[in-house]
């Protein structure tokens, strides 16, 4: 199996994490009392802390080694406050203020950015390919997010924000550290950019202070699924197809996410599944195979 080709079932796998996890934050957010500012905090530090133990253990000179480079610390706190903290928080807050739907279809407005910035790196304009394929994704995810109903998007100016701004984390995220990846790998990079993001948010918004969260065997069951597949796995394995393929091409492929997500709600929610949601996951799919098949990179 060749790299790039291992790169792409690598995200893919993340995208389906995250659909599983997002499957989990909605029934934590519907049942039991949970809010962002409680899980996205807890989430961050929770799994940052597993990943540096578990780097710890596996190769201990990788753990701190970011922070004895000055341009590499510099990096790293950028890629934690303003890719995974914000990232993870701007999305959670757009649901607040609309709806997951809405949150989605601005999120995912992200890899138009990363393909932006790609092309002015490159000092090019984007291949037909790559505006095909961008459209095709894009498209699937606003069929899934929405059901083809615009009347579902609560388009409040606070969404708005918010959504925009998860999707520049989200480009932010995806571009900013692939430096970082190429020296640390994607446990060094990721543990560090969520033990970081996590503490800030956690010194922000005080989670332990919270009330009204409903703590029973749901939902650590639950949050185990938030924590170790939607954070731990997915990101891990998404910086590692980044590696592998590219932040723009890794981008569009993890728009994967909302084919699981919805088949997960389906199945394990009881949420309605209808014919334009096939629609959605073939567009998407499509997308992913012109991504996975062209071979002329130019």
């Amino acid at each position: 199996m060749n790299n790039r080709l291992k790169g792409i079932l690598i995200t893919v796998f993340a995208g389906i994490c995250w659909g599983f996890s997002g499957s989990c934050g909605q029934f934590l957010f519907d049942n039991k009392g949970v809010i962002s500012n409680w899980l996205v905090p807890i989430r961050l530090i929770t799994a940052g802390t597993s990943v540096l133990l578990f780097l710890l253990v596996v190769d201990r000179k990788k753990v701190f080694a970011p922070w004895k480079v000055k341009r590499d610390a510099k990096e790293m706190l950028i890629f934690a406050i303003a890719g995974m903290a914000l990232c993870q928080y701007s999305y959670f807050t757009a649901i607040q203020h609309s709806n997951a739907g809405v949150a989605t279809v601005l999120q995912y407005t992200g890899p138009i950015l990363i393909l932006a910035w790609l092309c002015m790196k490159q000092k090019r304009l984007p291949r037909r390919f790559e505006i095909i394929a961008l459209g095709l994704v894009l498209g699937g995810a606003f069929l899934l997010a929405t059901h083809g109903d615009l009347t579902t998007m609560t388009l409040t100016k606070p969404a708005i924000f918010w959504g925009v701004i998860s999707a520049v984390a989200l480009a932010i995220y995806s571009v900013q550290p692939e430096r970082l990846l190429g020296i640390y790998g994607s446990l060094a990079t990721t543990g560090w950019g969520m033990f970081i993001g996590g503490i800030v948010l956690n010194i922000m918004f005080k989670p332990w202070t919270i009330t009204g969260v409903t703590v029973d065997g749901g939902t650590i069951l639950a949050l185990f699924g938030v924590i170790f597949f939607g954070t731990i796995l997915a990101f891990c394995m998404y910086l590692t197809g980044v590696k592998y393929i590219g932040s723009t091409d890794a981008a569009m492929v993890s728009c994967v996410e909302p084919i699981a997500a919805v088949l997960f709600s389906a199945v394990w929610l009881g949420e309605s599944f209808e014919f334009i949601d096939i629609i959605g996951m073939v567009l998407i799919i499509a997308g992913v195979l012109i991504i996975s098949l062209v071979k002329d990179r130019g």
